[in-house]
């Protein structure tokens, strides 16, 4: 198999797999709004267990958006001349990445609240 015919098998759960860390981010910035914000004596074992895979994979992302996002964006675009359906592909990649800009929006591109 070329490199072509691998980059087009794994494009689309490459995008899948952005998609799902782009959701578990939010819920990550949900609940670490919530705990800090709405009930912040309430949630500390909640945040100690459920949120630190999240925040983990938050923080990855939200360093790391670059690698994750970009090559499944320019591949979708490439393969977009061949077939229409890789160009949902792309959408949907810059879609999350147009999420996580939200997200870092929101917390003012300020990492202390997720960390600690």
């Amino acid at each position: 198999m070329d490199f072509k015919g691998l980059i087009k098998r794994i494009l689309p759960r490459w995008t899948q797999l952005n998609l799902i860390i782009t959701a578990m981010s939010v819920v990550s910035a949900i609940i670490v709004y919530l705990t800090q914000n709405v009930l912040p004596a309430g949630l500390d074992l909640l945040q100690l267990t459920v949120v630190a895979f999240l925040n983990m994979v938050f923080l990855l992302y939200w360093a790391l958006w670059y690698i994750i996002a970009v090559p499944p964006i320019v591949a979708g675009l490439y393969f977009s001349k061949e077939n229409q359906g890789y160009y949902i592909l792309a959408v949907q990649n810059v879609i999350a990445v147009v999420v996580l800009y939200a997200l870092k929006i929101a917390f003012r591109f300020d990492l202390t609240p997720i960390i600690g």
